[in-house]
Parts: C-alpha cells; sequence; structure tokens
C-alpha cells in the first residue's frame, strides 16, 4: 500500500488519477452499455497495470486498446465528440511517456533502470513493484528540473521537415508514406512523443485530423 501511495503522489501518478477520473465521467455519459462497460473497464486496466508495476509493453497494449474503444465509440456517436477527443489526447500524452524511457531520466518520477536489465522495453517495470527501493529514489527537489523530453532523432526531424514544407500540417498518411519500411506503430509512437514535447499538436480525430507544428 504505500508504494502505491507513493507512485499515486508522483507527478505522472496525479496526472493518472485525473484521466481516471476523466474516463468514468465520460464513460458514464455513454448511451451504449456495452460500450460503457468495455471503456470503463479498460479505464481500470491502465489505472492497474501502472500501479500495479506491470510491463511498459502490457501498459502500452491496454493504452492502445483503450484508444481503439474510444474512436470506435466516436465513430459510432455514442459519446460527445470533443470528450472523447480529450480523452484520447490525455492517454497519447501518457502513451508517449511510457516511450520515452528509453531516452529519458528518469519517467514516471522512478530512478534510472540499472544496466544490469534488459534494454528491452517489455522487460522495463513501473509502478510500486519497479526493481528499487524507495531510498534509491532521487530528490523531488532534483526532479523538477530533470529533463523529460527526448532528444530529438534524424526521424523525427525528418517528420518536422516534412509538416514545415506541407503548410506547417500533414495528415497521418502521409506521414505513414515517408517511411514506407516502418509500421503504422511506430509512426504513431514518433508523432505521440513530438507531440509530448511540443513540437507537434493533433487537431481533430479519425480520418480527419491532422498534425499542425506549433510554432
Amino acid at each position: 500500500m504505500e508504494g502505491q501511495e507513493y507512485i499515486f503522489n508522483t507527478e505522472l501518478g496525479q496526472k493518472l488519477l485525473v484521466l481516471t477520473r476523466a474516463g468514468f465521467a465520460i464513460s458514464n455519459q455513454i448511451n451504449d452499455l456495452i460500450m460503457r462497460d468495455k471503456i470503463k473497464g479498460k479505464v481500470l486496466d491502465i489505472y492497474e497495470a501502472y500501479g500495479g508495476g506491470k510491463r511498459a509493453g502490457e501498459i502500452l497494449r491496454e493504452i492502445e486498446t483503450l484508444d481503439n474503444l474510444l474512436y470506435l465509440s466516436g465513430h459510432l456517436g455514442v459519446a460527445k465528440e470533443e470528450h472523447i477527443k480529450k480523452l484520447r489526447n490525455g492517454y497519447l500524452v501518457l502513451k508517449s511517456h511510457v516511450v520515452l524511457t528509453q531516452q529519458a531520466r528518469p519517467v514516471f518520477d522512478l530512478p534510472p533502470l540499472r544496466s544490469s536489465e534488459s534494454n528491452n522495453i517489455e522487460s522495463k517495470t513501473f509502478g510500486p513493484d519497479a526493481p528499487a527501493s524507495k531510498k534509491d529514489l532521487p530528490k523531488r527537489s532534483d526532479m523538477i528540473a530533470l529533463p523529460i523530453r527526448a532528444k530529438i532523432s534524424e526521424r523525427h526531424n525528418k517528420v518536422l521537415d516534412f509538416i514545415k514544407n506541407n503548410d506547417g500540417k500533414a495528415q497521418l498518411s502521409q506521414l505513414i508514406s515517408l517511411f514506407p519500411k516502418l509500421s503504422e506503430k511506430s509512426i504513431r509512437n514518433d508523432l505521440a512523443q513530438l507531440c509530448a514535447d511540443g513540437k507537434l499538436k493533433r487537431i481533430g480525430w479519425g480520418q480527419t485530423s491532422f498534425y499542425q507544428l506549433t510554432n
């Protein structure tokens, strides 16, 4: 219990609590009972995965499943589009923080992984069961100044240059065509990182949505 209290007292833990409350509030407004229960259940799954120290890969899969359910509920018209969009964007930012653990120190307010641990993101755990004791954690005053942003990669720069030369905006399908050898999931993860880093913002949702430069 002490570990759970600590992890949810972190900045990111507090954001997850806000997302969980919002997820319950929005799901209660869905007029389709089956979809309502599925979304509410998946919101709980993400909360439990984070608080229970699940592997990063498991957390990512839970977030992706929720995103698919939210997209479908908006497509079916069983919930307000603006509420669905805000909730999807909130979980997209959460997802980006999980992805950024490969490059940032420390994300989730947890210490860097020990060098003896695998570099595979599937092997990393989060939450109170992460492989570190509470005494190993950096002081909160030190955490405030720690950067969470990932280093902009060559691929990210290519995305930003393309959007800049395309009137400052582009749809997902256009960006996918830039990297024919990469999966759509990889491109979405890159876009999630760029959005979390403040380089891009997502406008709209569904097939009509696009990504726009922030400045």
